[in-house]
């Protein structure tokens, strides 16, 4: 289905950043984001929209999301939304899901997106099972029925970068941060906030319990991180790749000490 949508409806998801990416073409994507948003602004039969979420894990405030919705050069739409207990790709996507439906209201050919999450792009017209999947199921129904009214309709999806305050996108966020949405009982609670709140708690005790040396072993080998402190146990498989092999390194490092100070392997 994810393939259908792209490939037979015009579909374009505009994701050219890469970490390894040089100042010059960092430079020239930004000002294809410009271009793309000065386009869309000077064709009337154009909505483009700009969304972001906020989702804190602890609190007494439940996830917020908003998006900005422009015809031409004028804005048509502010929408500020609850996200109840939800993480930040579920809330994220939530947000991309609420700007696309209320943008296919407005009558356009033509329809230009702009967020800072790659995940809520992929997961738009994803149908897979995965945490969220009833925003992909309720985008993909309205996009199928708008492309099907015209084969000449397009989306494109742009990903702004987060650190470039990047102007419309800059303004969702100032909003989606301003709202700070009260939790209440009924709060609708996506699987994967369960699942982290759970992993974070028993992460938390077993931390708490690490710290006795009666409960860890008295032979246990400490091992530094790369900021100089003792490292934890921890659930997570992995991160970024380039400060796990930096992390495993190091600790190559210390082991090897280990080792020539123990003159065994």
């Amino acid at each position: 289905m994810a393939d259908y949508v792209g490939s037979i409806c015009g579909l374009h998801a505009q994701n050219a950043l890469s970490p390894k990416m040089s100042d010059d073409q960092y430079g020239n994507y930004i000002k294809q984001l410009d271009a793309a948003l000065s386009v869309a602004k000077l064709d009337p039969m154009c909505v483009h929209t700009a969304s972001d979420a906020s989702a804190p894990m602890k609190g007494a405030l439940q996830a917020s999301l908003a998006a900005l919705v422009y015809q031409g050069g004028t804005k048509i739409m502010h929408i500020v939304a609850a996200g109840g207990w939800a993480t930040a790709p579920n809330v994220e996507l939530m947000a991309l899901e609420m700007s696309v439906a209320t943008a296919l209201v407005a009558e356009c050919s033509s329809l230009v997106c702009f967020m800072d999450s790659t995940v809520a792009m992929a997961n738009l017209v994803d149908l897979s099972p995965h945490s969220g999947q009833v925003s992909s199921l309720a985008a993909c129904s309205a996009l199928c029925t708008w492309f099907s009214g015209d084969h000449r309709h397009t989306l494109h999806l742009w990903h702004v970068p987060s650190k470039e305050e990047w102007k419309i996108h800059n303004e969702v966020h100032k909003a989606v941060k301003a709202a700070q949405i009260p939790l209440h009982p009924g709060c609708r609670v996506s699987f994967d906030f369960i699942w982290v709140a759970r992993e974070t708690a028993y992460q938390k005790e077993w931390h708490k319990e690490f710290s006795d040396p009666l409960k860890r072993g008295r032979g246990f080998l400490e091992l530094v991180g790369l900021n100089g402190k003792p490292l934890k146990p921890m659930t997570s498989k992995g991160g970024h790749g380039d400060s796990m092999m930096e992390s495993f390194s190091c600790i190559w490092e210390q082991l090897h000490d280990c080792q020539d100070l123990s003159c065994h392997s």
